[in-house]
């Protein structure tokens, strides 16, 4: 398995506010909504810079929707407990849909990069049966 690591940070990416979940109080919602979205950026950013020389594997994207289903999960079950104040509970709605909003992020990412590299490839197999021809 040549993409080790990448899948790793993919599940770093979500074992982290799993994480902070567990650990942060009840009024965590600024702080949650704060990390989740600067850890999109960075994580997109990431994938983008990983992908430009050659394309990933979907295995990679596969393990990504692996760690969101489960965040949604211990969220939607509420093993994460809810967060606390008049609207409890509102901050975690929206966070679930968060992490589908960064999922679809990342996959029209992924397919956007997996398209260019298809083209480039395309364009190098041409050139080089130009070449031999």
């Amino acid at each position: 398995m040549r993409h080790w690591k990448h899948i790793l940070i993919a599940y770093i990416f979500h074992l982290v506010p799993i994480i902070l979940g567990f650990v942060s109080g009840s009024d965590r919602f600024h702080f949650m909504g704060f990390c989740a979205v600067a850890g999109t950026i960075a994580y997109i950013i990431y994938w983008c810079i990983a992908n430009r020389k050659q394309f990933l594997s979907w295995a990679v994207f596969v393990h990504f929707l692996i760690g969101a289903a489960v965040q949604i999960i211990l969220n939607a079950a509420e093993i994460i407990q809810p967060d606390g104040g008049m609207f409890s509970g509102l901050g975690q709605y929206f966070y679930i849909i968060y992490v589908q909003v960064s999922l679809v992020l990342v996959g029209l990412t992924n397919l956007i990069l997996w398209l260019l590299d298809r083209r480039r490839r395309k364009k190098q197999a041409a050139s080089e049966d130009a070449a031999e021809g």
